[in-house]
């Protein structure tokens, strides 16, 4: 088999992304309660709230999560009595404190090494539901092609942007491989066009995932993956 393309997740795949999410959510709601008094109260009550309240009215940016929290913050001001234009002006800073941080990534061991040797060999590209810019990681001179959820308007598990990166490579889905931690949203979801798929297992790093037996392989160190390339180009 000739192995063209080979896609990665990477919330959790290659870098760790609770702890950034944690961390950047904790600085913009600090900056915002320092311009705004009332607002932590108000976020910590009623933000959960207002994200399924505008998840049902705006749809159409289910799949852009900067979107979302942009407009849940500006909700949330509202309610702190901020005029429109100020909620409009402060959330805008918000988001940029939020991912002042969350693109400060912390490389899962040996990420950079592994996507050096592999992008002598195969074309790479990123595919995921989140919001971090690889453009901006030490990672993304690696990758040719990146697709976010924002992208295609659609999130794993649905294939679309598999099917769009397949495309936009000029592969089928037996000349690619995915690498990615999740099950379903990684494993099921490029097995069910046709790809041959890598789980990263992370239960030693304390995402509890299932181990999917519908992996082609499993790798528990990144850089098992280059030998497991080859193994399933063998086949």
């Amino acid at each position: 088999m000739n192995i063209k393309l080979v896609t990665f997740d990477l919330d959790d795949t290659l870098w760790d992304n609770l702890p950034i999410i944690v961390e950047a959510e904790a600085d913009m709601v600090n900056w915002l309660q320092e311009r705004v008094s009332t607002f932590r109260e108000n976020y910590n009550r009623s933000g959960r709230r207002l994200r399924s309240e505008i998840l049902q009215q705006r749809p159409q940016i289910r799949y852009d999560l900067n979107k979302v929290r942009f407009a849940v913050l500006e909700k949330v001001l509202s309610e702190c009595q901020v005029s429109a234009t100020v909620a409009y002006e402060l959330s805008r800073s918000a988001l940029g404190i939020f991912h002042g941080l969350r693109n400060k990534f912390r490389l899962i061991d040996h990420a950079e090494e592994v996507l050096d040797i592999l992008s002598k060999r195969y074309m790479l590209a990123s595919v995921t539901n989140g919001t971090a810019d690889v453009g901006k990681s030490p990672l993304g001179q690696f990758f040719e092609i990146s697709i976010s959820a924002a992208h295609v308007l659609a999130s794993k598990p649905n294939p679309s942007m598999f099917l769009v990166v397949l495309s936009q490579a000029g592969a089928l889905p037996h000349e690619a491989v995915h690498v990615g931690d999740h099950p379903v949203d990684d494993v099921e979801c490029a097995n069910s066009i046709g790809m041959n798929t890598i789980q990263f297992h992370t239960e030693d790093r304390g995402r509890k995932r299932e181990v999917s037996d519908k992996a082609t392989g499993v790798v528990n160190d990144l850089r098992d993956i280059p030998t497991l390339l080859e193994k399933i180009a063998e086949t």
